[in-house]
């Protein structure tokens, strides 16, 4: 899915549909590649969606990148904070 609300002010949410055997994670970079934050996927083994709640607080307005990663899986997002 999507970042909702983008552009965020104090929060964001992602929907991820992923099979995974594995924990996978949900992780924010800021434009120079820093990992700001990182949210663990439940291991599942069948397709499920789950909607992932992440905290722009305290972060400074700009862009940054929202990666799911899991075994096999890197999909990349853009969004931006605003205050």
């Amino acid at each position: 899915g999507q970042p909702v609300p983008n552009p965020a002010v104090e929060a964001f949410q992602i929907d991820v549909r992923v099979a995974i055997p594995e924990r996978g994670t949900v992780s924010l970079y800021d434009v120079l590649g820093r990992r700001i934050s990182a949210t663990r996927l439940r291991p599942t083994p069948s397709p499920i969606s789950e909607r992932v709640k992440v905290s722009t607080a305290g972060l400074a307005p700009g862009a940054y990148i929202v990666v799911v990663e899991a075994p096999g899986i890197r999909e990349t997002r853009r969004v931006t904070v605003v205050r």
